[in-house]
């Protein structure tokens, strides 16, 4: 075979060396299973505490109170699943930030009984009378614009706290409060 005829057939084969197309079917492997493994880890990761973003880290200018009412279902279930401190640990960094806003309104009020309910169910009694002794001022401050059969079960767990903490005459002037 003479040199010309090497040529040519150097110049059919486009100079492409021999580990141009297993390398390219590799790289191509290994950029679908980056992109199988992103998606499966870290979206589905993502996804599953998409609920449970906390939102102190928001600035409290920045956010509307609408804004905490859609995290309110997450704690809700853990609640209802017996998690009382996942529940608290969800909904102190919602109150910290609508304390941040300034407003004392109703879904304060309702975080903070929330929280008061699932320490109270940890025996937790300083802490449960804690955030229902400032959830029942901002009832007060919000006079009948509130629902009362929600303040009647604030004063009435308020009233069995203090009980437990050995303040029986401070309890029954919450008790009388129910009738």
């Amino acid at each position: 075979m003479s040199n010309s005829e090497q040529k040519s057939k150097n110049t059919d084969r486009r100079s492409l060396p021999p580990w141009v197309f297993p390398g390219l079917f590799l790289s191509v492997v290994v950029f679908i299973s980056g992109l199988f493994w992103f998606y499966t880890v870290v979206l589905n990761q993502f996804r599953s505490s998409n609920q449970e973003i906390d939102l102190a880290y928001i600035p409290a200018k920045q956010l509307a109170s609408s804004q905490v009412r859609t995290k309110l279902p997450a704690p809700e279930a853990y609640i209802k699943a017996g998690q009382y401190q996942k529940a608290i640990d969800l909904l102190e960094p919602s109150i910290r930030t609508l304390k941040a806003t300034g407003k004392e309104d109703s879904l304060l009020a309702d975080n903070l009984q929330e929280v008061g309910k699932c320490y109270l169910k940890l025996n937790r009694y300083a802490q449960a009378e804690e955030y229902y002794r400032e959830a029942i001022r901002i009832y007060d401050k919000l006079g009948n614009s509130y629902p009362r059969k929600l303040r009647k079960e604030a004063e009435h767990d308020y009233a069995l706290i203090l009980k437990h903490l050995g303040q029986s005459e401070q309890a029954k002037q919450f008790e009388s409060k129910e009738d």
